[in-house]
């Protein structure tokens, strides 16, 4: 595709659209939505008579000295039991209603349980969080309404992975740019354009455009939507890569990792998640028990 008419679609479809959504509340670190995870899941049976969930919420970050030192906004105001959607995002908790009373945590969250009490366990175990966090699967919004999405059609991780592989492979250094990242990748559909968008990219770098399209690029990026994309520091907790807030995304630097995540990319190829797009099925998936031993040779893209 060409870059000017990309960046002109872009425009005229309307900014706060065709892009991937996860929600505006911020991931610092999978701890934070292990541990909404683990509120939800004592909330019926201790707390008091008085409190509703957000109370709750609040006395938990409050009372626990680790949760209150690390993120300690969470203990300021009752409102900020909304990041709980993190949670439910990450397939660690599940919703029936609108109510996070009434939610309750998925057997992901059981089974990581048995391994993360502390948030240094979150280091220890990484191999296993990588593997829940790969399966995570966006919405690419088509609509202004939410009710109108139409597709579950992407595993971010995973695309990201194939991009950063493709950048290595086409220039001998996976760095994506921030930019790149967010006028490329986060617009991607399907992972099937993964030659489009590494087209693009290739284009953006050769600056193969006109120089009176640099003001429709920066309109994109200073753009509300665009900074609604709060998942990057998710994408960005990954153990094989390497990143930097608001600047870009790279493969770790060893064999290791290049051998991992190629291995990752070619299993989810010949998987039947691979263009596989019904909403619930994917839903599912992230919220079953995928979450796999620390060997390699068993990751799957399948509910086990």
């Amino acid at each position: 595709m060409n870059l000017e008419i990309y960046i002109d679609k872009i425009i005229d479809d309307g900014l706060d659209r065709n892009h991937w959504f996860m929600t505006k509340q911020t991931m610092s670190n999978y701890y934070f939505p292990y541990y909404i995870a683990y509120i939800v899941d004592t909330y019926k049976t201790k707390h008091k008579i008085d409190q509703n969930f957000s109370k709750y919420y609040l006395e938990c970050f409050k009372n626990n000295p680790e949760t209150r030192e690390l993120f300690p906004k969470q203990s300021e105001s009752e409102n900020t039991y909304r990041n709980a959607i993190i949670a439910e995002f990450t397939g660690l908790i599940d919703r029936k209603d609108n109510q996070y009373a009434n939610a309750t945590a998925t057997d992901a969250y059981k089974r990581l349980s048995a391994y993360v009490h502390e948030f240094s366990d979150v280091e220890k175990y990484r191999d296993i969080i990588d593997r829940q966090i790969e399966k995570v699967c966006l919405n690419v919004i088509r609509s202004r309404k939410f009710s109108d999405v139409e597709k579950v059609t992407l595993f971010p991780v995973v695309f990201l992975y194939k991009i950063l592989l493709g950048l290595y492979d086409r220039y001998h250094d996976s760095k994506l740019t921030y930019e790149e990242f967010s006028l490329f990748v986060i617009r991607t559909k399907l992972y099937d354009d993964y030659s489009k968008t590494m087209d693009l990219i290739d284009q953006y770098r050769k600056h193969a455009y006109s120089n009176s399209y640099d003001a429709k690029i920066s309109q994109i990026m200073n753009h509300q939507s665009t900074k609604n994309v709060r998942f990057d520091s998710m994408l960005g907790s990954l153990r094989h890569i390497e990143y930097k807030s608001n600047d870009y995304y790279r493969i770790n630097n060893s064999q290791e990792s290049y051998d991992y995540i190629r291995n990752v990319v070619s299993i989810f190829e010949t998987s039947k998640w691979n263009g596989f797009w019904i909403k619930t099925s994917l839903k599912n998936l992230c919220k079953a028990r995928n979450i796999l031993k620390e060997q390699l040779t068993t990751y799957r893209f399948q509910i086990l």
